[in-house]
């Protein structure tokens, strides 16, 4: 059985992070990284409110849960729209196509 790999505080804090901003599903990132889809989430858990309650850098201001969950929520708005645009052009285009 090989040793277990020993990670610091500041590689998860930065995975953590890097995790988030990127928006990828879990298991990519913990494949890039060599991890169980399981210790990600664990480490999520420990460090995402330190993480988001960061000051962001660029405005000086801090990002709150609730402004992120405001932001993802509307972000599959966004998304459900846009599938619907697309279902319509594809119909509009077929139709079109058949005249």
């Amino acid at each position: 059985m090989r040793p277990r790999k020993q990670y610091d505080d500041c590689f998860k804090r930065n995975t953590v992070r890097a995790f988030l901003e990127s928006g990828r599903p879990v298991v990519l990132v913990a494949e890039e990284i060599g991890v169980e889809q399981s210790v990600l989430y664990k480490w999520k858990k420990k460090y995402e409110h330190e993480i988001l309650s960061l000051p962001d850098q660029s405005k000086g201001k801090t990002v709150t849960r609730k402004e992120v969950a405001m932001i993802q929520k509307e972000i599959i708005e966004l998304k459900e729209s846009m599938s619907i645009l697309k279902s319509v052009l594809r119909k509009t285009l077929t139709n079109i196509c058949d005249f």
